[in-house]
């Protein structure tokens, strides 16, 4: 039986644990198998590691096992010496830490700004990108103050943004009679970690 001691944190030294039988209090180890320690003998922590901490070992319990290892699931085997048979694994899991972040959509364009191409129109490329590594689901998109939800999907393919992924379009602007101004695209969503109705906009400058 494996009991956590503190919590278990990817990368970060916690302790556990080990109930049983048969420990030798001399030679006992602990090998652990699972990602980083492919193999069986990678990872091992030493009679002398198990008693650093003010760990002790008798033939049924391992009071302080130190170990440091990455999110995942792993085989926990005690054995008695280099050679000595391993016991029957034990499974034990790290949780990576859960990502409570606000999804957050970066609206950028390509020029950041642009002039009126010969054919009277403006030229250039949105890209949206998600930065917060969560989830966002695209509910509204707005350009120049006017609703354009219905073409978030034929724009960008999808409405659906998965974390730090990023989707382009090329876009053209029509306003024959426009002189320089500023030119808003606003989308609005909710993320994977039920954070709803969040916006984010930024500006692109037709001259």
């Amino acid at each position: 039986m494996i009991t956590p001691l503190s919590t278990p944190t990817p990368n970060q030294r916690f302790f556990v644990r080990i109930d049983g039988d048969g420990f030798d209090s001399n030679t006992a180890q602990v090998v652990v198998i699972g990602p980083g320690c492919p193999n069986f003998g990678n990872c091992v922590i030493t009679n002398g590691a198990l008693k650093e901490f003010n760990g002790t070992v008798t033939t049924t319990k391992i009071s302080s096992v130190p170990l440091t290892i990455s999110s995942g699931t792993y085989d926990i085997y005690v054995r008695n010496g280099d050679n000595g048979t391993p016991s029957a694994p034990k499974p034990f899991t790290v949780n990576a830490p859960a990502n409570n972040n606000i999804g957050n959509v970066q609206v950028t364009f390509s020029p950041s700004s642009v002039s009126r191409s010969s054919d009277g129109n403006y030229h250039y490329t949105v890209t949206i990108k998600e930065t917060n590594g969560v989830g966002v689901n695209l509910t509204s998109m707005t350009i120049g103050g006017q609703s354009y939800n219905q073409q978030i999907a034929p724009f960008f393919s999808s409405t659906r943004l998965s974390p730090y992924e990023s989707r382009s379009v090329s876009i053209t602007t029509t306003c024959p009679n426009c002189s320089q101004f500023d030119l808003e695209w606003k989308f609005g969503g909710n993320d994977d970690n039920q954070h709803n109705n969040l916006f984010w906009s930024n500006s692109i400058r037709l001259q």
